[in-house]
């Protein structure tokens, strides 16, 4: 007689766990929701502000919206939560208005500026440009090229300046080079120019003074797994 009591015990409190549990999740999806709305309000009002504050930034967009959406896209990369992109975003051009280069960066965004030209052994010039990049971008905010003589983009990088346990850093949220057969002949006759230096090699050495330039502590290059654009595992 007791033992259909008892199974009829168990049941009923394990169907009033399972309600308190289902009481306790909703709880906290409702907090979730409210706590990412009102993240999303502050990060709203942090880029109102930052555009406000350099109204040249908004040169880079089409306009605010532009500007804001980048806040709440995957940008920088996959271990980036939306408040620490947003933080990354704000610090890089507060940086560089810091550095007064908030105008330099406006003419990058027009037209890529060259920033030092290096001979080869045959006297072959190799350029290494900046280029403001557009807000659809997720990697960065500024692309580093290297280049050959004819124009021909060898290997790239994109860099945005961020702060690293309170010092500022150069992030590098993509470094690759450029893809195709006639590219492959090409970065064979420029390692064979460079003093038989890869240009990954040339370019990340030239990363790495950019960063002393813009008086970043060092550099920070993201994997191929945290990269914004990878998928993910």
């Amino acid at each position: 007689i007791q033992m259909p009591l008892t199974r009829n015990l168990c049941s009923s409190d394990s169907n009033a766990l399972s309600r308190m549990w289902l009481a306790i999740e909703a709880t906290a999806r409702r907090w979730r929701r409210a706590a990412l709305r009102t993240l999303f309000r502050q990060t709203i009002l942090e880029g109102d502000r930052l555009a406000s504050s350099f109204p040249d930034i908004r040169v880079f967009g089409n306009d605010l919206y532009d500007f804001r959406r980048k806040y709440f896209r995957r940008y920088l990369g996959a271990g980036f939560s939306i408040s620490t992109a947003g933080q990354a975003l704000n610090h890089h051009y507060r940086y560089l208005a810091a550095q007064g280069l908030i105008r330099f960066a406006t003419a990058c965004s027009q037209r890529p500026v060259i920033l030092t030209t290096i001979a080869g052994k045959t006297g072959e010039g190799f350029q290494l440009a900046l280029r403001q990049l557009p807000d659809s971008c997720l990697e960065g905010e500024l692309k580093v090229a290297l280049s050959d003589a004819d124009g021909c983009e060898l290997y790239r990088a994109l860099v945005t300046v961020i702060s690293h346990h309170g010092q500022p850093h150069l992030f590098v949220g993509c470094f690759q080079g450029a893809s195709g057969e006639s590219t492959l002949d090409k970065m064979r006759q420029a390692t064979n120019e460079l003093f038989h230096r890869r240009p990954r090699e040339v370019l990340l050495q030239l990363l790495q003074g950019l960063a002393d330039a813009l008086g970043c502590t060092g550099l920070i290059l993201a994997s191929s797994e945290g990269r914004p654009g990878a998928p993910r595992q």
